[in-house]
Parts: structure tokens; sequence; C-alpha cells
């Protein structure tokens, strides 16, 4: 695998566990607590779009049977989600450690993975078998297609999903705009497509710097600001489809692919066991949450304490995993 590419898996599966190591402050009151969650969430804020930018690198440019593709993906997503979300259930359930199975109930489990609601991590794994189904259409698509008409798409689709989300955001109406998340998520991974297959974007540095810089400014500011005069948590800049979100993900990609071709061996460890840490960090957050509130620690302090805590045990984890060939092909 290409090394930016693992560079990339690799911070992004950080800045996904640095995400929800922050999640317990942005809805406190103003004050140090949400300052601290605040400026760590908003510097990793580019997680999930980095993803699906690596998804489309990856898979966007491949040509392969409908059979191969199906298969393969099968194999590598759809077990390890479905026995995910059944471990998460018995862990939503008080079930998974007291192993008492009277709770356990076929039904409540089905309703709930249906619906999405087993646990609030998994709403990725939904989105990407949502999006993977449509990649060898895209694929078509993307290959047969100038870059400027994909670029055309990739805009339009951001200026329309913006339209929306601010109409209900801040004017609490929802513009007539026929178009829906999907279509933004689908423009993520175009972009990890033009960017690695076309260079778009990786030679105009010195422009993406500073957009990525202001991004990053407007979305601590912005998510501040909007918090302060709606006396509660307001999410808007911290939308994955928003303006601010989308530059600077770019930009973070442009940095990454600018550094040292050189890896580091725990680098490339860690980026590739980081589905596996997806899916199980959730667990040794919740764990590592209850440990460090009996320490009266500064906001910062916390936030990197349980980071820290989490991504260790979840890389651990992960790692003996990898290394037992019956388990890895369900769990990772």
């Amino acid at each position: 695998m290409n090394t930016h590419i693992m560079k990339l898996r690799f911070w992004a599966i950080l800045a996904v566990i640095m995400i929800h190591s922050t999640a317990p402050f942005l809805y406190k009151p103003i004050g140090n607590e949400f300052l601290a969650g605040n400026i760590f969430d908003s510097l990793s804020r580019f997680a999930v779009p980095l993803f699906l930018l690596i998804s489309g690198a990856l898979l966007l440019h491949k040509d392969e049977p409908l059979s191969v593709f199906l298969k393969k993906r099968a194999a590598k997503i759809i077990i390890p989600f479905l026995v995910w979300s059944f471990i998460y259930y018995l862990y939503k359930r008080n079930i998974l450690f007291t192993l008492d199975f009277e709770k356990f109930h076929i039904r409540d489990f089905l309703k709930l993975f249906i619906t999405g609601n087993v646990y609030y991590h998994l709403w990725y794994i939904y989105l990407i078998v949502f999006v993977y189904l449509f990649i060898p259409v895209l694929r078509k698509v993307v290959q047969n297609t100038p870059t400027n008409i994909l670029l055309y798409y990739v805009i339009l689709s951001f200026i329309l999903e913006n339209g929306y989300l601010i109409g209900t955001s801040y004017l609490h109406i929802s513009p007539k705009i026929y178009f829906s998340g999907f279509s933004g998520y689908v423009s993520y991974l175009i972009l990890g497509y033009l960017i690695f297959h076309r260079d778009l974007f990786l030679n105009k540095r010195g422009m993406i710097y500073t957009l990525g810089i202001l991004s990053l400014i407007v979305t601590f500011t912005g998510t501040y600001l909007s918090t302060l005069s709606f006396g509660r948590y307001h999410p808007y800049f911290y939308k994955y489809l928003s303006f601010n979100v989308l530059i600077y993900t770019i930009f973070i990609v442009v940095l990454i692919s600018h550094t040292n071709k050189n890896i580091f061996k725990i680098t490339r460890s860690i980026s590739e066991v980081s589905f596996t840490m997806y899916f199980v960090h959730i667990i040794f957050s919740k764990y590592f949450q209850q440990y460090l509130n009996a320490f009266d620690l500064q906001p910062s302090l916390y936030i990197i304490a349980l980071f820290g805590l989490t991504v260790i045990a979840s890389y651990l984890f992960s790692l003996l995993i990898s290394k037992i060939p019956i388990v890895r092909k369900v769990l990772s």
C-alpha cells in the first residue's frame, strides 16, 4: 500500500479516537471544559472525510469484475460489521461482561440493528456499506469523465448540501433541495480519486495551507459563537459536509502527502489494524472515562490521557486479534 495512504489512515483513526475523547466536554456550559473540547475536536474534524478520501483513492481507479468486488467487500466489511454490532448490543444491554443472557432478545437486537441504533459510532459503517454498493458504478463514471466535470459535481454537491445545512441549522427552514448527505459523502470518494490519481490540489500547497489554517479557525470560532448564541452545543461547523471541514481535510491530505516518504513501523502497524481499532475503541474509551473521572484533572489533560489510553489499549487489542487467524476473519 502507498505509504502516503498508510499515513493518512494512521492519522484518520487517531482523529476518530480524539473526537470521541472530546465528546463529553462539548455538552458542557461555555467555559474551560468546552473550550478544551472545542480545540481538540476542531483539530480532529478531518477524521471521517479522510477515511472516505482514502476509500476513493484505493477503489475508484480499479477495474475488476462486479462479483470479485462484492465478494471482497462482503468479507472485509459485512462480517465484522455484523459481529461487532452483536458485541455492542451485548455491551449496550450490559450482557457482554455480566453474561446475563436473560437480557438478550433477538427482536430487540434486530430492531436496533435495522434502525442503526446499536451504538452511535457504528453509523459510519452503515454509511460505508451503502456507499460501497455504488462504487462499481462510480468507477465507470469517474474513469471516463474529465476532471473539470467531476470537480463541478463535487463543488455543486457541497453547495447544495451546505444550503440545506445552513437553512435547517440557522434559518429554521428546510430548503426544497432534492439532495441528501449521500451525495456529499460520494463527493469525498471522488475527491480522493482526483487527488491521488489526477494530482488535484497536490501542487497548490501555498493556497491550500492558507485556506486550511483559516478553515480550522472558522471551525473553532464558528462552533464557539454558535454555541454561545444558541445557549447549547451547536454542531454546524463540525458537520463533515460543511465547507470548512472539507477544506481542512484537503489541507491535511496535502500536508501529509508532502511529508517525508519514510514511514515509522508504529504508523504502519496502526494503519494496518485501524479498522478493528475503529470498532473496539469505544469500549475502552468508556472504561477509561470511568477511571479518569475519579481524578480531578484539568480538561486538556483529561482529554489527552483518555485519548492516549484508548489508543494504546485499542491498538494492542487489535494487534492481538490480527495474530489469531480465525478471530481476525470475523473481527477485522
